[in-house]
């Protein structure tokens, strides 16, 4: 019985990917999605930037983000470029309804239908696929380090935020497996959170002058994120406190998942002092912080859900 529902499950993830990735969003709007028009057209029209750049390091593989590229040109020998786009949507979409699916249930599956990740999946679609790609090598982290470290190596390739993301990760993953008070695991990745922040507020262009990276100097505050944008991820914030003295978030399993999930929250919250910018990482992370949702005592799980169900009716009325 129990397989069979897992059969069914998966066939509903399957046919809701399936049906996500080949909608025409942008004629459902009547919007143009900015960044997979520019994909479009640098792909279909544009020079190929690695017939001039040089590559002397590994660190420039990186900078410039090769897979992408390479992956992109390859694959339009063989498939049309629109349909890559949409396996792309596809694959993320599929992977990240898998990741959140495996540590919740297929309710929490709907969750996932927010305007955040379908602008990510469908337009922003080089970091929808490096994040696809870095939920990967969690998922096959327990059958082979081997294949995570590899796909973590073809995330950071494709998307160099990856870097800093992969990181935290790691080295939360590493805390957790430390005989160390849980306090001290969660102030960690309180910290982590606060650092990440930083790095890209504050501190990007330095970084970014430093690599020599072709973005140095981009004004960032300029895509700070709205208040009310940020205004449930602040009221998720509140109820973590309230159920911190539970130690809710450690007492069941997805522990390193869940310490990530606060890093993210602690980024978010300090960006509303630096001016940095959330919604992009809120929603390469929303697996993350729906397992953390899924985490918390039945009753303030149904008073969070409601208050999600509310953020994402504003959200498409904006959106849409």
């Amino acid at each position: 019985m129990i397989f069979s529902r897992n059969i069914f499950d998966y066939l509903f993830i399957l046919s809701l990917s399936f049906i996500i990735a080949f909608i025409s969003w942008d004629d459902l709007r009547k919007n143009t999605s900015i960044d997979r028009n520019n994909y479009y057209n640098y792909f279909s029209y544009g020079v190929d930037r690695f017939t001039y750049i040089d590559l002397n390091g590994f660190m420039d593989y990186i900078k410039h983000e090769w897979f992408w590229d390479f992956s992109i040109r390859y694959l339009t020998n063989f498939l049309d470029l629109n349909l890559i786009f949409s396996l792309i949507t596809f694959l993320s979409f599929f992977i990240y309804s898998c990741f959140v699916y495996k540590k919740t249930n297929i309710l929490y599956v709907l969750f996932l239908l927010n305007p955040l990740i379908l602008d990510l999946i469908y337009s922003q679609l080089r970091i929808s696929l490096a994040s696809t790609f870095f939920l990967i090598s969690i998922i096959v982290f327990n059958r082979s380090v081997l294949f995570s470290l590899f796909f973590i190596l073809l995330s950071v390739l494709t998307h160099t935020a990856m870097f800093p993301i992969s990181l935290i990760y790691i080295y939360l993953v590493y805390i957790c497996k430390m005989d160390i008070d849980i306090r001290i695991k969660i102030f960690i990745a309180i910290i982590c959170g606060f650092a990440f922040s930083f790095v890209l507020g504050p501190l990007i262009n330095i970084i970014l002058s430093f690599i020599g990276d072709r973005r140095e100097g981009y004004d960032l505050s300029s895509l700070s994120s709205t208040y009310l944008y940020l205004s449930f991820w602040f009221l998720l914030i509140f109820f973590v406190i309230i159920q911190a003295k539970n130690k809710f978030f450690l007492l069941r399993v997805n522990k390193s998942i869940v310490l990530f999930a606060l890093s993210i929250l602690a980024f978010i919250f300090m960006n509303f002092f630096v001016g940095g910018y959330s919604t992009r990482v809120i929603a390469i992370s929303m697996p993350f912080l729906i397992i953390l949702i899924y985490n918390f005592s039945y009753y303030y799980k149904i008073y969070i859900s409601f208050f999600y169900f509310l953020y994402l009716l504003f959200y498409f009325y904006i959106w849409w």
